[in-house]
């Protein structure tokens, strides 16, 4: 059976304004537009969303995604317009709040955010309403004024604390993503990796919050049949033990990239074959990169694992690859610079730089490393 843990089958989760996971049906073709009707009730507009979702499908496009955070925003925010002393207006927002990343400089979330910290500005999760608000205000000419102006006293506050500077930067590399401006995106890193306290910072997460940002602004797809498009084109990245690490280091050799997490049932089930190929074609030409998607309070886990030990360690084998690691979850530079929505996702890369395929796992990874590192070794005999 082919596994995979997909974000988007928990994207009903999503959907529901109190259910924590309700998936979505699978369909070929998406469901009609049902009409537009005004709820009276948060409960009425919770199965008007549900109604909406209907059309999604177990695995929706990026484009699917955002159209329908489009439409459920707005009717969110309808909503809230229409009755902003309601009791209920709460449940509207506990819709809306784990769905920041999907708001981006969408007019209608940007309206819930301004008006939930309004309400709730010492709420225990305003900091990231706060932060939603501004990536996305900054990019939106109806709040970009609002924005700015919050966004210079977290720039005063940066002067003495790298975090502060790391989150006006992140704003920043944020917005200028929501408006499709590369240049402006590009600018925002560059300032963000000359600021001075995360420049002279020593301390490791500095240096990973720093990679997830950048690797976060950027996009790239992975083709088969062209060159894997490294990281190190934004950043330099470094591993799980602070080394940098590039496609470069590992020129004329084949690489399996493997995306992955300690939390992830499916990964921690082909590991085995991920190791016992490595173990079979390590002295022939072959290497593999982890990028794990574990969260910040993960790192213990994701190294004992690695080693082989506890649980998952046993089940997994020895990982003697190297690893890197942001602790972003599924908010990782590599899953959004890429577009990881499922994992575990592998790439192979050829020797000579250029995807060969992906997804390749057991028995057909086996075969084609064996293709692969056979047709090397025919060259190196004629040679």
């Amino acid at each position: 059976m082919n596994m995979t843990y997909i974000r988007a089958l928990a994207f009903g989760g999503l959907i529901a304004l109190g259910a924590p996971c309700v998936t979505t049906q699978a369909q070929d073709n998406p469901a009609p537009e049902t009409k537009e009707s005004t709820p009276k009730t948060a409960k009425e507009l919770q199965a008007e969303i549900q109604k909406l979702g209907q059309s999604l499908g177990r695995s929706p496009t990026e484009e699917q995604i955002d159209g329908f955070f489009l439409k459920a925003f707005k009717m969110a925010a309808d909503y809230v317009r229409a009755n902003p002393e309601a009791a209920d207006v709460a449940d509207v927002y506990k819709w809306a709040g784990p769905r920041a990343s999907y708001g981006k400089n969408n007019g209608d979330f940007l309206f819930l955010a301004q008006s939930y910290l309004k309400a709730n500005p010492d709420a225990k999760d305003a900091e990231t309403w706060r932060k939603a608000y501004l990536c996305g205000g900054l990019a939106h000419a109806d709040y970009k004024a609002d924005a700015e102006a919050q966004i210079k006293k977290i720039d005063e506050a940066g002067k003495t604390d790298v975090n502060q500077a790391l989150l006006a930067g992140e704003i920043r590399v944020m917005a200028a993503k929501f408006a499709n401006d590369k240049e402006a995106g590009a600018k925002a890193v560059a300032a963000l990796k000359n600021h001075k306290l995360v420049a002279e910072s020593k301390d490791v997460w500095v240096g990973r919050d720093l990679m997830r940002i950048a690797l976060t602004g950027s996009k790239a797809e992975i083709k088969v049949g062209e060159a894997f498009p490294c990281w190190s084109e934004v950043i330099e990245v470094k591993d799980l033990d602070g080394k940098a690490i590039k496609l470069a280091d590992f020129k004329g050799k084949v690489v399996l990239i493997d995306f992955w997490a300690v939390w992830c049932g499916p990964c921690i089930a082909e590991m085995p074959n991920v190791v016992k190929a490595y173990e079979t074609y390590k002295d022939k030409g072959f290497e593999v990169i982890g990028i794990s998607f574990d969260r910040r309070d993960g790192e213990t886990g994701l190294r004992e694992t690695i080693k082989g030990e506890g649980n998952v360690g046993k089940r997994t084998g020895v990982m003697p690859w190297r690893q890197i690691y942001d602790g972003g979850f599924w908010d990782s530079g590599m899953a959004k610079r890429y577009g990881i929505r499922g994992i575990p996702h592998t790439v192979l890369i050829g020797a000579d730089g250029k995807v060969v395929a992906q997804n390749l796992r057991g028995k057909a990874l086996e075969t084609k490393l064996a293709e692969l590192l056979g047709e090397a070794e025919k060259k190196e005999g004629n040679n």
